[in-house]
């Protein structure tokens, strides 16, 4: 397994496989122990390429990414939407909670 950094280098790779469609990018790091997620890894990397086909198929043209706080008090909490410049809600939506020692990811459905 690769010797992984930073949760910031973790956040990177999954932000580059949403924005570009190829969720290979974030594969490498998802078996780190600094990665959490509700269901298993295996389970939860098939999921997340099925929603990144979707997202690129329901999308037009490129992604954006907008980040919010939905508590402005817990900034450990961060929900990544990825947008298009067409559609006025968001093609793939990521909560993303930040811990001292690890990174947790869920991927909202449609």
């Amino acid at each position: 397994m690769r010797n992984i950094n930073s949760l910031e280098e973790i956040k990177e790779a999954m932000i580059k496989s949403c924005l570009t469609s190829r969720p290979q990018y974030s594969k490498p790091y998802l078996y780190s122990d600094k990665i959490q997620c509700d269901s298993d890894k295996e389970g939860f990397y098939k999921f997340f390429k099925y929603v990144i086909r979707v997202s690129k198929k329901i999308s037009e043209g490129e992604l954006f990414l907008k980040i919010e706080l939905p508590d402005p008090v817990d900034n450990k909490i961060q929900w990544y939407y990825f947008h298009d410049h067409v559609y006025k809600h968001p093609r793939l939506t990521i909560i993303v909670k930040k811990y001292s020692d690890s990174i947790y990811f869920e991927v909202m459905p449609f």
